[in-house]
């Protein structure tokens, strides 16, 4: 969305990220207007099977951070409204993690069943 916000095509109220936005800081959080629970985020992530020696997912998660760190990267992740995670592959242990329990705890609550 962030293009037809920066062209004033659509309006921005609010991001769905826990913190402000560098790229519209001036836009407040869903959490600063009162709207907790509804705290998404979206994310891309490089996975590899299960199994995979320590030593060649390190190689690796080095390898896409320093791709992420590029000046290039950051612009072109930008212009869609992405900011990188850049850190060791844990790090996305602990989001996919995170995002499992939050949203399998919201299915549960709901009763949310499958059609």
């Amino acid at each position: 969305m962030l293009p037809y916000v920066q062209r004033g095509e659509m309006r921005g109220l609010a991001v769905t990220g826990p913190k402000r936005s560098a790229l519209v800081p001036e836009l407040p959080t869903l959490r600063e207007l009162g709207l907790e629970a509804a705290e998404i985020e979206g994310w891309f992530i490089l996975l590899g099977p299960a199994g995979v020696p320590d030593a060649v997912a390190q190689k690796l998660n080095a390898a896409v951070n320093n791709v992420l760190a590029t000046p290039a990267m950051a612009e072109r992740l930008a212009t869609m409204g992405a900011e990188p995670l850049i850190g060791p592959p844990q790090d996305v242990v602990t989001l996919v993690n995170g995002d499992r329990d939050r949203w399998g705890k919201v299915i549960r609550d709901g009763n949310i069943k499958p059609e």
